[in-house]
């Protein structure tokens, strides 16, 4: 039968016990100064198939040395919260904190030979504590029907090519796949990527939660791409409202849909981003769909929108802004201006619109190429021009 273990710190001090000799009783105690991966770990060892882990509260974070890995089995981890502020400072709370001896993910969940159901992570802070050499939170590899909620991943900072630290990363193989999971109300901070959907990550959903990254560093924070050198990453999952801020360096991207398709994204919150939204693969990309939302505080020099294979279609609701933008000054003779959105234009897609008031402001356009779109301004001092993407 299933059945649950308790980590939990001494209290009062005194309580020092052998963790292993009370796992599968009510609770395993964790001595001072212990490496608490491996009283985790030999929790997880003991329960089977739709037990349950609680690892409670304490006034300092439990030391994390190597991976937790639940293997293929179907069971329940969850904390006791990670607090109210936006960064779990004020203990008690349930926090795993990685030490420079961790070099893979801190949990790994799920089998390179089996699908497992119905895994939950609930309640819970991961920090990186800005090791470089994590590779990532949670690893949920040929998982279906999962859910990870209310989890709070940060500093997980390895910048190495091809081997970045991920804050969660789906993914599957050919036989298996990972199919309709469920990510809910997630705060992913400083992890060189927040979300990875990779290979056969399908049909699974995000709802709400934040990704933020104001690291000197490319960073990501969705991420769709292919994980082992398959033909494209996840498809066909569904994106509702998440906040995806900060990502301000010169070479980070908010929304990266490298290769992947069918996916869609809804009510997105873009702030204070270099890159906002690039959809990158003229082949693979297809059938990519922006609904609602909205984009403001464009970094100095960064972008809105690029599409570069015109493979994705965005739906303006609410102030969407998917368009490259910019100023220019002069009346009269046609003006070109090289637009930089990677895409071709219609003329209906081009506004213009008043900096400085003093003269009416008319307007022709030729029709835009991929590069150029050309403007004839009339009694205008300066103005604004854009780009929107119906």
């Amino acid at each position: 039968m299933p059945y649950s273990c308790i980590v939990r710190r001494p209290d009062p001090a005194v309580e020092y016990f052998d963790a292993y000799k009370y796992i599968g009783r009510k609770y395993t105690f964790l001595g001072g100064g212990a490496d608490a991966s491996a009283v985790i770990q030999a929790a997880v060892n003991a329960l089977t198939s739709g037990g349950r882990l609680v690892i409670k509260a304490s006034a300092t974070a439990y030391s994390i040395k190597t991976a937790i890995n639940f293997g293929a089995k179907s069971i329940v981890l969850e904390g006791e919260g990670w607090g109210s502020s936006n960064v779990p400072t004020t203990y008690p709370v349930t926090v795993l904190k990685a030490t420079s001896s961790l070099t893979d993910f801190m949990i790994k969940v799920g089998s390179a030979t089996a699908m497992t159901r119905g895994v939950t992570i609930r309640n819970i802070a991961l920090d990186g504590a800005d090791k470089t050499e994590p590779l990532g939170g949670i690893s949920w590899r040929n998982i279906w029907n999962g859910l990870i909620e209310n989890v709070f991943i940060d500093d997980f900072f390895r910048t190495t090519a091809g081997s970045e630290a991920v804050g969660i990363k789906l993914f599957g193989d050919a036989a298996y796949g990972c199919y309709y999971n469920t990510l809910i109300g997630c705060s992913i901070r400083r992890a060189t990527i927040g979300v990875w959907f990779g290979y056969l990550a399908n049909s699974n959903i995000m709802i709400g939660g934040d990704l933020n990254n104001s690291r000197a560093i490319t960073s990501y924070g969705l991420y769709f791409d292919l994980t082992n050198g398959e033909e494209k990453g996840g498809d066909t999952n569904l994106i509702l409202h998440p906040d995806v801020c900060n990502f301000s360096n010169s070479t980070s991207i908010a929304v990266y849909v490298k290769k992947a398709a069918k996916n869609e994204f809804h009510g997105l919150r873009l702030e204070f981003n270099y890159g906002n939204i690039k959809v990158e693969d003229s082949i693979y990309c297809a059938a990519t769909r922006f609904f609602g939302g909205h984009i403001s505080n464009i970094q100095s020099g960064g972008y809105a929108l690029d599409d570069a294979g015109n493979r994705a279609k965005f739906f303006r609701m609410d102030g969407f802004v998917t368009e490259k933008s910019g100023t220019a000054t002069g009346t009269g003779a046609q003006q070109t201006i090289a637009h930089g959105c990677g895409f071709t234009p219609t003329a209906n897609e081009v506004f213009l619109s008043e900096r400085t008031t003093g003269g009416a402001l008319a307007r022709q356009t030729a029709v835009p190429d991929n590069t150029n779109i050309y403007i004839t301004a009339t009694n205008a001092k300066d103005y604004n021009w854009k780009v929107e993407k119906a």
